[in-house]
């Protein structure tokens, strides 16, 4: 019955399956694939888009027409017109300019009343080749009286409810809490800026698949990931994207990190900031936000990039207010004799293994020079690189610590600046090959977050006993970026030696 009430202007029976009630499903060839049309005879000076692409179904009867809805990939620009016989001419109802969306809906508000309705494609979206292309009708819906067309909710602008759950990261917070692909490792700091909070530029995550897609080998959209561990539980409430040429993602929850479950899978997209809503009762600690399809694989299925310029999570804490450990000296012995080992992070200014070489311990003269000094200009940059593992040979009853920071050699400008954020962790196995700023198996020990003491002690609790101590930096003394600089003379461990 509907292939009888068709007419198109193409031979092309394609066409037919835009009113067979069959919409793209996940599983399928495609997006959309199942009803695209393409012009081969655009490869000379013959538009794309000639009279041809046109599509007329007869409804049965007369009925009060209110709107038209069009499921799509790159018909940009379309016009619908009615009649009520093939003796009349066609009167035109309503037309599409300049569309972007995969839903596209024309809406006739003088409800006219036609039996027949002829739909013609004026424009396809990707048209910087006016002679060669193609484009995509998965469905068209005509609603009337009978049938109204109720439209969907706009998209939401607006945060999703709560608190942004990993605003503040520094570089070393996202180091220790971001994972992705192994095979991406080379992309490691590309990824990880998807969670830094800049959401201006285009290149610093742009993601170039020139390696596979010079072949016929489509880009490796499986390695396009990142995991987030939120330390904790958490009411996911949703999603805010800046992205370039993120056409499709899917968003999974995670109770371990391992086993993964779909929370959201988003398609079609062609914005550059997108917020997108979980439904209500989705609590997981750990998030993983996937990339299934890129923009340009509208036009070229084997080439393409996209950027994703930050990812921000939002949901909702069981918060506990925080407040600063005490500020005590610990007792015990300081165990500057039996370091076997200083093991640093970084190949940056400065010489961090020295602020445990036991030479720099009065607080009345710190000694200047140990300073470390970040010259890449971006923010929080250095943080990570600044993280020193201590091996104390064997387990030790570890009491506490003194932090001795500040100093500057006689220049004001560089005198009494503590090290606001930092934290000690223990283990007692750690190998070299590991990434030193992920903390897993790592116990920690201590934290400060808005520490304003130079000479910063501290207390361990009772029984603490490690082989490994870990110092990390969360929050440096001058995060301006370039030229920033942090001093530490000398940090030293407190022990009970038999």
């Amino acid at each position: 019955m509907v292939s009888e009430n068709i007419t198109c202007g193409t031979n092309d029976n394609q066409m037919k399956k835009w009113f067979d009630g069959q919409i793209y499903k996940e599983g399928d060839s495609g997006p959309l694939q199942d009803n695209y049309i393409e012009n081969k005879s655009g490869e000379g000076n013959v538009p794309v888009l000639s009279d041809t692409y046109w599509v007329e179904i007869d409804l049965g009867q007369k009925a009060p027409l209110t709107a038209l809805h069009m499921i799509t990939e790159t018909v940009r620009t379309f016009t619908v017109y009615g009649r009520n016989s093939s003796s009349e001419s066609w009167v035109e109802i309503g037309k599409v300019v300049d569309n972007r969306l995969n839903d596209a809906v024309c809406l006739f508000p003088e409800k006219p009343e036609y039996q027949q309705v002829r739909i013609f494609m004026d424009q396809y979206s990707w048209s910087g080749d006016p002679y060669n292309g193609w484009f995509n009708v998965s469905e068209i819906k005509i609603y009337g009286d009978a049938d109204p067309y109720t439209p969907e909710p706009p998209p939401p602008t607006e945060d999703p409810e709560g608190m942004w759950l990993n605003q503040g990261w520094d570089a070393s917070k996202i180091n220790s809490n971001v994972k992705i692909d192994s095979e991406m490792s080379n992309w490691t700091e590309k990824m990880q800026r998807w969670f830094n909070g800049i959401t201006s530029g285009e290149d610093d995550n742009n993601y170039i698949e020139k390696k596979d897609g010079e072949g016929n080998v489509s880009p490796r959209l499986d390695l396009y990931w990142a995991s987030i561990d939120f330390d904790e539980q958490v009411d996911l409430t949703g999603l805010r994207l800046f992205t370039k040429n993120v056409n499709a993602f899917t968003v999974y929850g995670s109770d371990d990190g391992t086993s993964w479950a779909e929370i959201k899978k988003v398609t079609g997209n062609y914005a550059e900031d997108i917020v997108v809503t979980f439904p209500e009762g989705t609590t997981y600690r750990y998030a993983k936000f996937k990339v299934d399809r890129l923009t340009q694989h509208d036009t070229n299925e084997y080439d393409g990039w996209c950027s994703v310029l930050e990812l921000k999570f939002f949901g909702i804490r069981n918060e506990v207010p925080w407040t600063e450990p005490e500020a005590a000296m610990p007792t015990g012995t300081w165990l500057k004799d039996l370091y076997s080992e200083i093991i640093t992070n970084t190949s940056k200014i400065g010489e961090p293994g020295k602020w445990f070489d036991g030479a720099g311990g009065d607080p009345e003269g710190a000694r200047p020079k140990m300073w470390c000094e970040d010259t890449t200009g971006r923010e929080g940059g250095y943080c990570p690189a600044y993280t020193v593992i201590v091996d104390l040979g064997e387990a030790r009853d570890l009491t506490g610590f003194q932090m001795v920071a500040g100093g500057g050699d006689g220049n004001p400008a560089e005198e009494g600046r503590a090290i606001p954020g930092f934290q000690f962790y223990g283990t007692n196995t750690f190998d070299e090959g590991v990434d030193k700023n992920d903390h897993t198996g790592w116990e920690l020990l201590y934290e400060c977050r808005e520490n304003t003491d130079r000479f910063r002690p501290g207390v361990f609790e009772e029984g603490t006993s490690y082989r490994y101590v870990k110092f990390v930096i969360t929050k440096d003394a001058d995060p301006v970026g370039a030229g920033a600089w942090i001093n530490i003379s000398e940090i030293k461990l407190y022990g009970n030696v038999a």
